[in-house]
């Protein structure tokens, strides 16, 4: 099982599983201040055996439960900010294979950060019960809420538009609130795609184009195509005639429209694109890197008190609306753009670069780096997340996953070659 900042998460039932769920729920519980909480999960078939268990386990320790079943992750945590809240447990695996659950443990409108996990592990040790019973409100609809706050903050309002979306869900939590959301900016012409709660994952549930070949036929017939996971945090998009684009672009619009409205520093991890500097250096803006894991990046985001950030697997953060990777907000603002027509500036002003993600599936962490820092030790090197290796024309990122047994490979160049090169010495060394 993976135990960090993105979750309590393993394979149900090998890792995470009934007796699990209600160690862990417990622990948060009895750790967390504060009496009022929300409890929601994707539409795996395994959040049917823990949702239950979750809600129980945290009743029995005095807690108020609102139970908001199954509802995007963004959703989730903007309406503990919305209510008040003090915190939430929300069972989802996100972006993992169908046979992952975890727990995503937040405090007030935030996931835990390192130093909080650890703390929490404190109170493992022993199960605590009160013979206080906390109430259960139902707040199924509230996910409403998140609509209209995006359509307010966004400001766009679409009237008698020819404008034609598609939207794929992957049968996930986000499978009502997207398509609501794009009809709520006055868009009639909807296709949906993989939209109910049935938690099918008809597709690898990580929206990557390598993953939405699907999509691509879309591409002559509809003005935008949006797809997301299952949890709805990450957000792929595509446009007429242009055809999909990399989640990496999600993050590079979010930004961009955000800064429109307010200037300030940026936040990304070091596997996010390099692009993200052309828009910092167009608004006079600095932009700094932080560890992997949304938690990671909201931290940095406090403590340099930057406006914006994100991670470049499809999810833009701006803590002022909501303090995670936010699916819908990024629908928004990329809708908004395209409409305003800066997508194409972006698009066509930017500079090409080569990007690749690669996994290695070895848990020798120590081997893989020093193998790395032999073969390019002529380059810049920072150890705070794994190895980040840089020069001018490009970079490498190599760290341990936060949510599989896998060693991740992210490297972007201007330059083909060398990204050519990172593969073949991948291919190599690794037996890739």
């Amino acid at each position: 099982m993976k135990i960090s900042v993105s979750g309590i998460r393993g394979i149900y039932p090998n890792e995470l599983n009934p007796y699990t769920a209600l160690i862990w729920t417990n622990a948060f519980c009895n750790y967390l201040d504060g009496k009022n909480i929300i409890i929601s999960r994707d539409t795996r078939k395994s959040g049917n055996i823990l949702y239950p268990i979750v809600v129980n386990t945290a009743l029995s320790t005095c807690k108020n439960v609102y139970s908001l079943s199954i509802c995007p992750t963004p959703t989730s945590l903007f309406i503990i900010k919305q209510l008040n809240l003090d915190g939430g447990i929300i069972i989802t695996a996100s972006h993992n294979p169908i046979e992952y659950n975890a727990l995503k443990l937040a405090i007030r409108n935030r996931f835990l950060f390192e130093e909080e996990l650890e703390n929490l592990k404190n109170y493992l040790n022993n199960l605590n019960f009160s013979s206080c019973i906390g109430d259960l409100i139902y707040a199924e609809n509230s996910y409403k809420i998140h609509i209209s706050s995006i359509v307010d903050f966004v400001g766009l309002k679409i009237v008698n538009s020819s404008l034609k979306v598609a939207i794929d869900c992957v049968n996930g939590a986000g499978y009502k609130a997207f398509p609501e959301l794009i009809e709520k900016f006055g868009i009639k012409n909807i296709i949906k795609i993989n939209c109910d709660n049935s938690g099918i994952f008809t597709r690898n549930p990580e929206p990557r184009i390598e993953h939405l070949k699907h999509l691509e036929e879309l591409k002559d017939e509809c003005d935008l195509i949006f797809a997301t996971d299952p949890d709805g945090d990450r957000l792929l998009f595509g446009i007429k005639n242009y055809g999909l684009f990399s989640e990496e672009w999600t993050i590079l619009v979010g930004i961009y429209e955000i800064l429109q409205r307010e200037k300030g520093d940026i936040v990304v991890n070091y596997s996010t694109t390099m692009l993200v500097d052309f828009i910092a250096k167009e608004f006079g803006v600095k932009v700094i890197r932080s560890k992997v894991g949304e938690a990671n990046v909201i931290k940095k985001i406090e403590e340099t008190k930057s406006i914006v950030g994100g991670e470049g697997n499809g999810g833009i953060i701006y803590p002022k609306f909501n303090k995670t990777r936010d699916g819908l907000l990024s629908l928004g603002l990329i809708l908004n753009s395209y409409v305003e027509g800066r997508i194409f500036k972006i698009i066509n002003n930017f500079p090409r670069t080569y990007f690749i993600k690669e996994k290695i599936e070895n848990n020798n962490f120590d081997e893989i780096k020093e193998k790395f820092l032999k073969e390019f030790s002529n380059f810049e090197k920072n150890f705070e997340d794994g190895l980040y290796l840089k020069e001018n024309d490009g970079w490498i990122h190599i760290r341990p996953s936060n949510t599989e047994p896998i060693i991740r490979v992210y490297a972007e160049s201007i330059n083909k070659k060398f990204i050519d090169y990172v593969l073949d010495f991948i291919r190599r060394s690794f037996n890739k």
